[in-house]
């Protein structure tokens, strides 16, 4: 059993004890002391994230949003941050997200990074009604559970399958190769695209996974065995940092040319600062990120961005940003900080945020996000 099941299952039980062994519905009780918040004018909400304070942009993003509402009385209320670091481990996840069920006040959690975590974490959040917005898993899993407190603003892995589908066809990448991480990421990525290949009539040579964080001698050997074996047009990368810079490092060590293709993960800055100019052109990703977008909103968060940070935002910071605003927005038009009557003003309208206009579709994923096809080129991904 994989990792991540095993957390989802533990999840599950737990929350099972915990309603077995309790008289009191904790969904009453947490709305009766947001309630009591919400009348001294304070809304508490976490933020979750697995990088740290000092290196995720997504905090950064968060807390620019804070400073708009406060400055433009968009929400009424003062909206409290917690932050949390769960260093992308399961265990320490699950802890945190007792630490946060456990403090009644908090009406809304923001994170968690991974679909790995994000997963079992929401099982925690939903049997203690505390509203999840996620910025950063991609897994269809995360939302198939029919939970309505549970909303993402990115597209899921079935959306950017396809569009590395349609990258292929583009640029006449007709024999791929897949390598994927062994993670809920990974797997749901590489399944995605290998399902919509099929029907595109673009050939999947072959593929094989990894477990994360392996050697670099793990990735040779393997890398060599596809020079031995096989022929292909691009290789599709379905991972995250740190291993695609050491993979994509040891695929060119090896010999090897093709392009690499990848989606969401490849907009780390960290990750594109540190590829040399040999790979413009030869480096594809999808994302739903496009630092030159036009849209008014995204506009004014970029200027207000560098003018606050001194730096561009990335995709992590727009996603924190927009999901903060939104929620700040919902949660004057429902006047209460219950999260049901929240999730139900987010159902209900559309918004136009940074990321340009979206609404989301029932089952809280996000409809009508563009995914740009974007190619490397000087440290930057630009759209083709």
């Amino acid at each position: 059993m994989k990792l991540s099941k095993l957390f989802l299952l533990s999840a599950v039980i737990t929350a099972m004890i915990l309603a077995s062994c309790s008289s009191d519905d904790p969904i009453k009780e947490r709305n009766k002391a947001i309630e009591k918040l919400y009348k001294k004018n304070t809304v508490k909400v976490a933020l979750v994230t697995s990088y740290g304070e000092e290196t995720s942009q997504e905090i950064l993003g968060v807390q620019l949003a804070l400073k708009k509402i406060r400055q433009e009385n968009i929400c009424s209320k003062n909206i409290e941050l917690v932050t949390f670091e769960d260093n992308a481990k399961p265990a320490k996840a699950m802890n945190i997200a007792y630490q946060i069920a456990a403090d009644k006040g908090i009406s809304t959690v923001i994170g968690h990074d991974y679909s790995d975590i994000s997963i079992p974490c929401s099982v925690i959040y939903q049997y203690y009604g505390i509203l999840m917005l996620n910025p950063d898993a991609t897994a269809p899993t995360l939302t198939n559970n029919k939970n309505d407190l549970i909303f993402r603003n990115i597209p899921t892995d079935t959306d950017s399958g396809t569009k590395v589908a349609e990258l292929c066809q583009q640029n006449n990448f007709n024999n791929i190769l897949i390598y994927n991480a062994n993670s809920a990421y990974g797997n749901s990525l590489a399944n995605a695209f290998e399902f919509v290949a099929g029907k595109a009539d673009i050939n999947v040579v072959n593929r094989d996974s990894f477990e994360r964080k392996s050697p670099e001698s793990t990735f040779n050997q393997k890398i060599r065995s596809w020079t031995n074996n096989y022929i292909f047009d691009a290789i599709f990368l379905a991972a995250t940092e740190p291993d695609i810079s050491v993979i994509i490092n040891c695929i060119r060590n090896n010999g090897i040319t093709v392009p690499v293709i990848g989606a969401d993960s490849f907009e780390n800055p960290k990750f594109l600062q540190n590829l040399s100019t040999n790979e413009n052109n030869r480096l594809f990703a999808v994302s739903n990120f496009n630092i030159n977008s036009e849209n008014p909103e995204f506009r004014s968060f970029r200027k207000e961005f560098k003018e606050e940070y001194q730096s561009e935002p990335d995709l992590n910071a727009c996603q924190g940003y927009d999901f903060m605003m939104v929620y700040a927005k919902a949660l004057q038009k429902a006047n209460s900080a219950i999260p049901e009557k929240v999730a139900q003003v987010m159902m209900s309208q559309s918004w136009n945020e940074a990321a340009g206009p979206y609404t989301f579709t029932e089952n809280g994923d996000i409809n009508g996000k563009k995914i740009f096809i974007k190619k490397f080129k000087d440290g930057m991904l630009i759209e083709e």
